[in-house]
C-alpha cells in the first residue's frame, strides 16, 4: 500500500495515552534496525513476509513512557502486520484511519465512540468497528 496509516488513541473526548513498550512488544520482530531498539528511537524500519522492507513505524512520544497512537508509513499486505493493528485497536481505545475515498475510519469497539471528539468524527465519517484482520485490510485497500 502506498500511502500512511495512523491511529490514535482517545479516551472522554480527549487523546489518550498507550505506553510505548505495549506498542514496541507487538512490532518488535519485524523491526529491521541492525543496531537494536533505542528507547530515544520515535522511528523503526519494517519486515513482514519473507524479510522484505515494509515501511517504517513512527511513534511520537510526548514523554518517556507513552504515545498518543502510532503512524505507518507503506503498510504492507502481510496479514502479520494487519494482525498487530487489529490487536491494538483490541487492546487500547484506538482509531484507525487513512486516505480513504469515502469518510469512514476504524475502531475495535463501538463503545470507544463516546470518546472520540466530536470534529473528528465529523470529520471521518462513519467508523467501521472490526478486530478481524482480514477484514480491516481489505477494507482499507478497498477504500484508498
Amino acid at each position: 500500500m502506498n500511502f500512511d496509516i495512523w491511529m490514535t488513541a482517545f479516551r472522554d473526548g480527549n487523546v489518550a495515552w498507550i505506553p510505548v513498550e505495549s506498542i514496541l512488544e507487538r512490532f518488535v520482530p519485524h523491526i529491521a534496525e541492525p543496531n537494536g531498539i533505542e528507547a530515544e528511537d520515535d522511528w523503526y524500519p519494517l519486515r513482514f513476509g519473507h524479510g522484505q522492507a515494509s515501511g517504517g513505524l513512527s511513534l511520537h512520544p510526548r514523554d518517556d513512557c507513552c504515545v498518543p497512537g502510532l503512524s505507518v508509513e507503506r503498510p504492507p499486505e502481510d496479514l502479520a502486520f494487519w494482525q498487530i493493528i487489529a490487536g491494538i485497536l483490541r487492546d487500547f481505545p484506538c482509531v484507525l484511519y487513512w486516505p480513504s475515498t469515502i469518510k469512514t475510519f476504524c475502531m475495535g469497539k463501538a463503545e470507544l465512540l463516546a470518546h472520540l471528539p466530536a470534529d473528528f468524527v465529523e470529520s471521518c465519517g462513519a467508523p467501521v468497528v472490526s478486530t478481524d484482520a482480514a477484514y480491516i485490510r481489505d477494507w482499507i485497500g478497498a477504500h484508498s
